[in-house]
């Protein structure tokens, strides 16, 4: 969509919006959503608590379009793997490449969501990102339990997945650190995890 014929308010509506659910994301990564207000994130953004509340009913709200925002892009990610139509290991593989980079280009998504670093406190929070949560954990699952490997399913497949998660965040958490090289540590979890699972 070319945003230069757009009516100018509805670019300056779009554009709020999206400062607001940076902000929000960030400030739920690195304080916890229960710690964190309206009146916080609209004052990150230089905005008015009014104006928050044009765009959102409330935090959790914002914390639902972030989650599927979340989801979203992890599923299209997985969904470019998997049009591919790749041997099953390699779809294992590639699908766990897919889920490095987007933890690691979204390590605020990725903390809050992904992680469950946060205590979310509103059951409504709770259980939304739990369904979309839990949907997307299963197609990893099922992606893995596909390559055939020795190790039972789910419990191969959980072991497979967070391990990544802690490669993950190990990589944001360092993010800045010159002594590893992160696309190295990926490539070498993944072989390693390929080598044991093969056994």
């Amino acid at each position: 969509m070319d945003l230069r014929h757009e009516p100018r308010h509805h670019r300056k509506f779009e554009q709020q919006k999206k400062t607001l659910l940076a902000s929000a994301n960030q400030l739920f990564a690195l304080e916890g959503f229960n710690s964190v207000t309206v009146r916080r994130i609209a004052e990150q953004t230089g905005l008015s608590p009014g104006t928050f509340y044009t765009y959102f009913q409330d935090k959790t709200d914002v914390l639902k379009h972030l989650c599927e925002e979340t989801f979203a892009g992890l599923n299209q990610s997985l969904d470019e793997v998997e049009s591919c139509n790749l041997s099953p290991v390699d779809t294992l593989v590639e699908s766990s490449r897919a889920f490095c980079r987007f933890g690691t280009a979204n390590p605020h998504h990725f903390k809050v969501f992904l992680m469950a670093s946060s205590d979310f406190g509103d059951l409504r929070a709770v259980e939304f990102i739990g369904e979309m949560g839990m949907a997307s954990f299963m197609r990893l699952n099922r992606i893995h339990a596909a390559a055939g490997f020795p190790n039972p399913s789910p419990l191969g497949g959980i072991l497979w997945w967070n391990s990544l998660q802690g490669v993950i965040d190990f990589i944001n958490l360092h993010a800045h650190a010159p002594w590893f090289d992160a696309a190295q540590l990926i490539e070498t979890t993944i072989a390693t995890l390929l080598k044991g699972s093969q056994r």
